[in-house]
């Protein structure tokens, strides 16, 4: 992707080794799910591009013979984090 987006897309859909290819970024919280859960090669993730959204915000899913729990975040993106003074 290049340019300024207009409205949201999907960047990403697929398996985390996937994900990771174009986006080594911004699937940080996916692989963390994907290593504590089934692996990478068995995790999906869809990744959005949305100009209208201020904050990373992940919602994991689980889907599992009882039910789909599940467990939203949400952080600011890196660069409007300020560094502690020394």
């Amino acid at each position: 992707m290049s340019g300024k987006i207009e409205a949201q897309l999907v960047a990403v859909e697929g398996i985390i080794v996937e994900a990771l290819a174009g986006f080594p970024r911004n699937v940080n919280v996916a692989v963390a799910v994907a290593f504590a859960g089934l692996g990478p090669e068995l995790t999906r993730v869809e990744t959005y591009a949305d100009p209208d959204v201020e904050r990373a915000q992940h919602n994991v899913v689980g889907r599992v013979g009882f039910g789909e729990p599940s467990f939203p975040c949400e952080y600011f993106p890196i660069l409007t984090i300020q560094k502690a003074p020394i």
